[in-house]
């Protein structure tokens, strides 16, 4: 997704919203990995933890699926406290000069669709700079 008001940069910085599961298949990255690996860009993984012990806890002790990718990456682990996801994004984007995001969209049972906000489809509204959806495999 491209806005219409945006300019072409070459991705030089890239910004993953980081919210990447440990039974994710990680090969959903392999798209992310050629950009990378074609422009030298530096990849941020942004974690936007939520306000509450519980999820800070678990995002301390529980080892990130990126960290089994290539280590030719050049990976910035960021995590910012706050309840709004998109909003930390763009503000992250801003604040390191990010010419592209990326997102990675769960699937969603019917009544966690009515009743939950869709990050990624917030983010389709709400981004400034190019927008890379990579769907989940459980969607393919």
């Amino acid at each position: 997704m491209v806005p219409e008001d945006a300019r072409y940069l070459p991705p030089m910085n890239i910004l993953l919203g980081n919210d990447i599961r440990p039974d994710m298949n990680i090969h959903v990255l392999d798209p992310l990995r050629e950009l990378v690996a074609i422009f030298g860009s530096k990849l941020y993984a942004l974690r936007v933890v939520k306000k509450g012990a519980k999820e800070f806890i678990e995002v301390i002790h529980n080892r990130s699926p990126l960290q089994d990718l290539d280590k030719k990456w050049d990976i910035k682990y960021e995590y910012e406290m706050g309840d709004d996801v998109v909003g930390s994004l763009n503000q992250f984007a801003r604040t390191h000069a990010i010419e592209m995001a990326v997102m990675i969209p769960h699937p969603h049972s019917l009544p966690e669709r009515w009743f939950m906000r869709s990050h990624t489809r917030e983010m389709i509204f709400e981004a400034t700079i190019p927008l890379l959806i990579l769907p989940d495999s459980q969607f393919v």
